[in-house]
């Protein structure tokens, strides 16, 4: 999907929505409504190294990692915001560093992670939502997990030192 959208703007390539994040207080029982009400199983679950929040991935199609994610939130958290970030997802690491590039054009601050299974950078809107845009490695990895990301080296550098890292696990 390339060309002009109804205001004339640029389309970007290949930029889809990939999954949502949502700040929850109880796991368990948001878990539960999630695989009865929309049948979506458990692909992974854990505690972020980098936050220390309970995290469960769930998704509606086993090619797929994850479409949801819950995170655990204390109370206050939760009253000011639900959603913890909306990631998109781009075909490549080109794809990726030119989303990063316009990024920094528009003043925001980058952070680069790789998951393993994903190349990520992540950054805040104009309103501070978080927003994540990923590029799907070809390795599997348990979640959660993320290493920092330098994606100003070549994709042959970015993709042996994920595999060196998942070597070690």
């Amino acid at each position: 999907m390339s060309g002009e959208n109804q205001t004339g703007h640029s389309v970007a390539r290949r930029v889809r929505l990939a999954h949502l994040g949502l700040l929850v207080r109880d796991v368990a029982r948001m878990q539960a409504f999630y695989t009865t009400v929309l049948g979506l199983g458990v692909s992974d679950r854990g505690v972020s190294e980098r936050r220390g929040q309970e995290m469960t991935f769930m998704t509606g199609d086993p090619a797929v990692h994850h479409h949801l994610v819950l995170v655990g939130a204390g109370d206050a958290v939760v009253e000011k915001r639900r959603l913890d970030h909306l990631a998109f997802e781009v075909a490549t690491l080109a794809d990726l560093r030119a989303v990063r590039d316009r990024a920094l054009a528009a003043k925001a601050e980058i952070r680069a992670a790789d998951h393993g299974n994903a190349w990520s950078i992540y950054f805040a809107d104009p309103e501070g939502n978080r927003v994540e845009v990923l590029a799907v490695s070809p390795h599997v990895a348990p979640q959660p997990r993320g290493r920092p990301l330098d994606l100003d080296q070549p994709d042959a550098c970015i993709e042996a030192a994920t595999r060196r890292h998942l070597a070690g696990i």
